[in-house]
């Protein structure tokens, strides 16, 4: 069972949504931002503040190259995921595959 990654906007509910569709399908749930932050130990707004984007959107991606492997899980994402195409790639690759 590969994972589902939910990706939007800001604001639009994935996180709410990936914790209902995770509990129906009696799987884990992860918030990407949540596993970034609890790795580096600061929030996301301070990695931007001390690294920048394109220092924020290599932590990003490691950590989404990482829950492309897990299985039975949905994961909620960033809203700015797509912005680097590979990342994109893995999230939409392993998310539209079966299981």
């Amino acid at each position: 069972m590969s994972p589902l990654f939910l990706i939007g906007p800001r604001g639009s509910g994935k996180t709410t949504v990936a914790r209902l569709l995770a509990e129906r399908l009696g799987w884990e749930w992860l918030d990407a931002d949540d596993v970034l932050e609890a790795r580096r130990g600061k929030s996301i707004r301070a990695i931007f503040a001390e690294e920048g984007e394109d220092g924020f959107r290599d932590k990003e991606s490691a950590v989404l190259a990482e829950l492309c492997g897990r299985r039975a899980c949905v994961v909620s994402t960033g809203g700015g995921v797509v912005v680097r195409e590979p990342t994109g790639r893995c999230c939409g690759r392993r998310g539209a595959s079966s299981g």
